[in-house]
């Protein structure tokens, strides 16, 4: 994998300018674009090779289905959410079926007054925080959440970068030319801006190709289906692993 500092002086070379290369005197101007282009392709779409793993583990409280994920994971910020899996410590457990805000609040819109058992559905409710439904019947149940953090800026430019696979830096390295070929050209001549705009658009290319591929052949699947069964999993090695491709039920 390479170091910041391995992506900034690329991307110097290719512009031909050293003042844009580390130590040089234009090297911050880089390092921003180098994190903004990171920041830009993770809130681009939620990258299956982006899960954080081992999970967080979430410890439920009987009757409680508010639960803030920010302050339960040490302060790593979460951003996106693959798998949410409830573990009740038995071969009943599974994962819960995501439903957005609305559908949540009109189909639990009692959810104090509804009798505890195991929660099956969950939504969020802000970045941080989640709500689960029913009500947990049992403070031995936990979740398991498969997530990824909410990017944080670069400082140590030197250090190895472990963001993601060897191939997104080719793109990561196209997107900090663009931002730099927007910076040189202050003068936005119709000839720069025609550069800029074709920079910008072999990247943008990039992108979209980097999330077919990863929509074509994800390391894991990130919408489930909700479980239908009777009090039982449907096989005893059904909810074996949270990454399953489906549920059919």
């Amino acid at each position: 994998m390479p170091s910041g500092n391995d992506l900034i002086d690329a991307a110097g070379d290719e512009l031909d300018r050293s003042d844009l290369k580390t130590g040089g005197a234009n090297v911050a101007v880089s390092q921003r674009a180098l994190n903004n282009s990171l920041r830009d392709l993770f809130n681009r779409y939620v990258f299956s090779w982006r899960v954080v793993d081992p999970p967080l583990t979430v410890d439920l409280t009987a009757g409680t289905t508010l639960y803030d994920l920010s302050t339960i994971s040490g302060g790593k910020k979460v951003q996106d959410l693959y798998v949410v899996y409830l573990d009740t410590q038995d071969l009943q457990s599974r994962p819960l079926e995501e439903w957005p805000l609305w559908r949540f609040r009109r189909e639990f819109a009692n959810l104090k007054y509804l009798p505890k058992t195991k929660p099956t559905t969950f939504t969020r409710v802000d970045q941080y925080k989640i709500e689960i439904a029913l009500p947990p019947e049992s403070s031995t149940y936990d979740l398991k959440v498969y997530y990824s953090e909410e990017f944080a800026d670069i400082t140590n430019f030197a250090t190895t970068l472990a963001q993601g696979p060897q191939r997104i830096w080719e793109v990561i390295t196209v997107m900090m030319l663009a931002r730099l070929k927007r910076w040189e050209y202050t003068a936005q001549s119709p000839e720069s801006s025609q550069v800029v705009i074709g920079a910008y658009a072999l990247a943008e290319k990039m992108i979209q190709d980097l999330i077919k591929e990863d929509k074509a052949n994800p390391n894991i699947s990130y919408i489930m289906q909700g479980a239908r069964f009777g009090g039982m999993p449907l096989s005893l090695n059904y909810w074996a692993s949270p990454f399953i491709k489906s549920v059919n039920g």
